[in-house]
Formats: C-alpha cells, structure tokens, sequence
C-alpha cells in the first residue's frame, strides 16, 4: 500500500510542463536534489560555492523540498531555483543553453539517465554524499553494464561513508573516481534558533524525561509499541515520529491494541501519560531538540538507519539498532565518543533507556559526548568543495 501511496503522491506533485529557467552570464554550479532530507547534505556546499562568486542552479524533485530550498535562499539573488521535470531531456538541454553551467552536481542517489548522459556532453559531473540502498544494489546487480555506464559520467563520487565507498568499488566505480571526506550532511545540520520550539508551546512539562523515537520505520512500530507502556508507567514522556506519514495509521492500530492512549500533533498539544505522535512532515530536528534521549529509526530492523547526526547536534545521547550499514561511520563514532549505545533489540532499547532515566549524570556526559563528536566531523563541505574546485582547475577571473 506504501508503494501505491508513494507513486501517486509523486505523480500528482509532479510540474506538468517545464518551468522558466533565467540566463547567467555568471559562471552557474547546478545542484540537482531528491528532497527535504537532503537540502542538509547540499546546503554547506551551495553556500561554499554562493560565497566564492558562483550562481547555484537548483532542480528539486519533491514539493517538500524545493519549498524548503526556496525558504532557505529567499533572500539570495545568486541562487535560482526551480521543480525538476521528471528527467525531461528538453528542458536539460535548455538549461545548458541558458546558462554557463561549469560543473553539475548530484546529491546521494539521484541517477536520472537523461540528466547524467546530457549534461556529460556539456560538463563535468560530481556525485556528493553518494549513496546506494540495498534496494538499490540489487537493482543495479541485475543492470550491471546500465548503471556501470552512468556512473562512468562521474568525474567524481563523494561516498558519505567507508561502508558506502565499498559499494560504488564493487558496483566497477575506479578507485581513482571515489574520494571519501565524510558525510557533508553534518554541516547542514544546525537549525535557524527561529524555527525551535520550547517546551510549554505545545505543552511539555519542564521537567518532563522525554523520549524521542524518530524515523521509525513501519517493521519497527511493534518494537516500539511494545515497550512504551512499560516506559510511561516510569513517568517517561513518549513521543513518536513515523519516518513516512503512511504509518501513521499503523502506529495508532499498535497503540490500541495495548491500549496506550494517544495524541497526534494534528490535533492537539502534549499531553502527559499519552503517546504523542508527530504526524506532520519537516518538524523532526524541533522535537530532537526538546528531547532528553532519542533512538534514531530504521535501526532495529534491516532497514540500514537514518541522520544519527541530528539529535547528536543538540548535545542529546543517541540510542540505534543493530542495522547501521547505511550510517555506519557515524553510529560507531557516537559510540566510540562515548554519545551513542547501539541496543541489539527493544528490550535492550528498553533497558538503556531506563538507566539513561536513572543516572542522569551519564545522560548529560553522553549528550556532551555526542555534540563534541559531531563538532570535530564539521568542514566536510569545505573539504568536498576545495576537491571539486581542483578538479575543475577554474580561473578565478571572475571571483
């Protein structure tokens, strides 16, 4: 049923027509991006181009993220915006006519076969925070030569982990093509103070233990569910937030069935001794933020995990699964700086939650522990930047 929802919500949010694409006389870096999520892994690097005299051209798949891209640079004349019109080769074309695009550049997965052979014709081609899902790899096994091929275009691909280095190596991707620096999403982490929220604005008692179960995935809800009521009967805040607004009803059908009362950001504040469940989209970094601990989804079933960087950046000790294939680098380095504990099931999730509860000395040494991590990880965007301009050898004429 995700699937159909999917598609349909995709196809209806689709531009019909091409959009209108300004001139530049400018040299113009066009950045292409899926969606919300990954605003974070191109937002240090737009800025790092912004900064040293480029124009940035964005195409933005999702109504969700190109609303979000537009809200971000509102105010910014050097950068131009517009709905990608689903690979339509004409309008690729119009792009490079209109404007003096020097490099086009890829955020994680976005292989569009008439983008990547087009615009090889016209320029270089770098594929940044580079990632490929299970999903994706078996696809990709059983068309080998086809995406070989694409991936061929890439002057340069910029995997967000080692885990995800292996990957492109094994799929035929050259050595000499991979250059690992790290995920530049954490330099897209931080959040305008403006957009936070405080706790008594949608009712949290001050001191309120909150737990924040985040991106979880659908195989996930009965994990959770399972051990919420015990965790409220302790006095702990619950909050959860489905990575995919379709689960929303899953998660209310588990709640019933343990009969575990529940709100829904839709409908009303917080309130104590009932689950909240955030059924909105783009809010999850604010209840991060209000948080005293949060599991990070997509962990506890084979899924490969989502940003464990994103509550670590509110200094909040991070709880994961045991699937972190996708996030590896990051949940071991948690680990090892002593902000994350990765838990091999809900009851070990349970239990760790429990003494965070209890020893809250370790919970602030944790939450501490967490920041000064993702602190060290920041100026990969400087770092993929400073390759990119390399490769590109350009004059600075025009800086």
């Amino acid at each position: 049923m995700y699937r159909i929802y999917k598609a349909l919500s995709t196809i209806f949010t689709l531009p019909i027509k091409s959009p209108e694409v300004g001139g530049a006389s400018r040299p113009s870096v066009w950045f292409h991006i899926a969606s919300l999520g990954e605003i974070n892994a191109a937002g240090g690097l737009i800025d790092k181009f912004l900064e040293n005299g480029y124009l940035v051209f964005a195409t933005v798949f999702t109504s969700s993220g190109y609303k979000r891209i537009k809200t971000l640079y509102k105010d910014n004349l050097s950068l131009e915006a517009v709905r990608f019109p689903y690979d339509k080769p004409s309008f690729i074309r119009k792009v490079f006519d209109k404007k003096h695009i020097r490099a086009v550049i890829i955020v994680e997965t976005e292989l569009w076969p008439n983008l990547i052979n087009i615009s090889s014709n016209y320029t270089k081609l770098y594929l940044i925070n580079a990632r490929l899902s299970d999903k994706n790899m078996k696809r990709m096994r059983g068309l080998k030569g086809f995406y070989r091929n694409l991936l061929s275009k890439f002057n340069l691909i910029f995997p967000m982990s080692t885990f995800q280095y292996n990957r492109f190596k094994a799929l035929g991707v050259p050595e000499d093509k991979l250059s690992f620096v790290g995920n530049t999403k954490v330099d897209g982490l931080g959040i305008d103070p403006s957009e936070l929220i405080k706790r008594e604005e949608i009712g949290i008692p001050e001191n309120e233990f909150v737990v924040v179960f985040g991106s979880v995935r659908g195989r996930e809800i009965p994990h959770i569910v399972s051990i919420t009521g015990p965790l409220m009967e302790m006095g702990i805040g619950i909050i959860i937030a489905p990575r995919h607004l379709s689960r929303v009803g899953l998660l209310e059908e588990k709640l019933k069935e343990y009969n575990i009362p529940y709100t829904k950001r839709t409908k009303s504040k917080y309130k104590k001794d009932k689950v909240y469940i955030v059924d909105t989209l783009g809010e999850l970094k604010r209840f991060y933020y209000l948080a005293n601990v949060v599991f990070v989804g997509g962990t506890l079933e084979n899924y490969g995990g989502h940003n464990v960087l994103e509550p670590a950046i509110f200094a909040k000790p991070v709880l994961f699964g045991p699937f972190v294939h996708n996030i590896m680098d990051e949940a071991m380095g948690l680990k090892k700086a002593g902000g994350g504990f990765g838990v091999k099931d809900s009851e070990e999730l349970k239990n760790r939650i429990l003494m965070l509860y209890k020893e809250r000395k370790q919970l602030i040494l944790a939450g501490q522990n967490a920041l000064q991590f993702v602190q060290q990880l920041k100026e990969f965007s400087s770092k993929v930047y400073e390759r990119i301009r390399e490769d590109l050898d350009e004059e600075r004429e025009y800086l």
